[in-house]
């Protein structure tokens, strides 16, 4: 399952992407499905690949618990800028610096894994969803 190397080298690509109008209604798109899919009661969601935190950031607004998880140090530090910026949203965000090999949760499944924009770097896409399916009670992928 091993992933592309690299990750924190696209993190200014990734953010020119996103404040484009194609990656802008493209997150709203996947932000639109996944609210549509989502209990109405605070979930628990695991948001693999969070890189700058976009979907990490448009989930907690809704009242979910988010764990941002991304090998990219620099692209963690950005989701954490971001966050600093809403600290109405603190207590409801965690962001985690790891990779599928050394991802751990603490038990309980989560409601719901956001894996946006990830499988296609990876050797191995089938073992992570596996694992991810493994980790929750839905996975959007």
């Amino acid at each position: 399952m091993d992933a592309v190397t690299g990750f924190d080298s696209v993190g200014a690509a990734y953010a020119a992407h996103s404040d484009s109008a194609r990656g802008r209604l493209r997150h709203d798109l996947v932000e639109r499905r996944l609210l549509a899919e989502l209990p109405a009661t605070p979930a628990r969601i695991l948001d693999v690949g969070c890189g700058n935190g976009e979907m990490t950031l448009r989930l907690a607004p809704a009242g979910h618990h988010v764990t941002g998880v991304d090998p990219a140090a620099t692209m963690l530090a950005a989701a954490a800028d971001r966050l600093a910026a809403r600290p109405d949203l603190a207590g409801r965000v965690r962001l985690v610096n790891a990779g599928f090999q050394s991802l751990s949760w603490d038990g309980e499944p989560f409601d719901a894994v956001c894996c946006h924009g990830v499988l296609m770097y990876l050797d191995d896409p089938g073992e992570a969803v596996a694992r991810l399916a493994g980790s929750s009670r839905r996975a959007a992928c």
